[in-house]
């Protein structure tokens, strides 16, 4: 899940399940509005198919304060949407992912606003078939005509780009967008990766390999420092706690490249339960602290990275 916030401090995000629609169950998740005071109000609670979005897992704030988001369900054909609720609270349904047209992506997993305003996201299924009900894409859509174009397919096993985007979309200092795949790669255990947002170019920055000085299953999104740097979390790493699959860690890519653990979580000191370790979206203060959450176990994280 994702946050965002305006210049007048109001922040917000979005809720999967709850609200006043009956048609999901748990309902349908809502977006929502926590003031600087820290009044919260509900601002959409969604309906669900086949006429609304569902289960929201990504929201992204333009220039003008109008918001994006998408729905992990929901839409015409239950598969996912894009949606956008406008500053003065009217929401509208801009793109239903269609499984009938499986090379345009299912599932969405993240958005965000590109430098162009063009929106820019990723979806969990669809694309390349070579994964069973495809590997995921990334995608562009122009929010004015809905106009939605596939800029990357994941091969899954029959390349190394990684496969399965769950995490969020970020647009890096250079405009460039960075995601994570929870699997694939070279290492088999998923990757970070930088996409050109006009060609839809990939590099892969880092293939994970769960091995002794390694995580596995990068599900946090990147975030950046005003240096450059790239931080990240996993749900897994190297030790044997945690069901024998690792309690996660957090890593930083520098500018050059160069891949740092900052932090492996262990499973008897508290931070984090059995199987999974950092999950949502990081966050940096000014001072370059990493905040974050754990899955299970614990309640939150904080990291002091090294200076650089």
């Amino acid at each position: 899940m994702s946050i965002v916030a305006d210049n007048a401090g109001n922040i917000y995000g979005v809720t999967y399940t709850g609200g006043s629609s009956a048609n999901c169950i748990g309902n349908c998740g809502t977006i929502f509005k926590i003031a600087p005071d820290g009044t919260k109000s509900t601002l959409y609670s969604f309906v669900g198919a086949p006429t609304d979005a569902a289960r929201p897992v990504a929201l992204a704030m333009d220039r003008h304060g109008n918001l994006y988001g998408v729905g992990g369900d929901g839409g015409a054909y239950n598969y996912g949407s894009v949606f956008k609720l406008t500053a003065n609270g009217s929401e509208a349904l801009l793109y239903s992912f269609d499984p009938n047209k499986i090379a345009n992506g299912i599932y969405p997993s993240g958005l965000a606003v590109g430098k162009d305003g063009n929106l820019y996201g990723m979806t969990q299924y669809g694309g390349d078939v070579a994964c069973s009900n495809g590997c995921g894409t990334v995608f562009r859509m122009v929010p004015k005509t809905g106009k939605l174009t596939v800029l990357h397919a994941f091969l899954g096993p029959s390349g190394n780009d990684g496969w399965q985007p769950t995490g969020g979309l970020t647009v890096g200092p250079d405009g460039m967008l960075y995601g994570t795949t929870i699997a694939g790669g070279s290492g088999a255990n998923g990757t970070v990766f930088k996409m050109d947002p006009v060609s839809g170019a990939e590099t892969v920055l880092h293939a994970f390999t769960r091995t002794k000085n390694d995580g596995g299953y990068p599900e946090a999104p990147p975030v950046f420092d005003s240096n450059g740097n790239l931080y990240g979390g996993t749900m897994q790493s190297a030790g044997t706690d945690c069901l024998g699959l690792g309690c996660g860690m957090l890593y930083k890519i520098a500018p050059d490249g160069t891949y740092t653990i900052l932090y492996d979580f262990g499973g008897g000191g508290g931070h984090v339960g059995p199987y999974f370790g950092v999950s949502g979206t990081l966050y940096l203060d000014r001072r370059g602290d990493v905040f974050g959450i754990t899955r299970q176990g614990g309640d939150y994280l904080t990291c002091n990275p090294p200076a650089g």
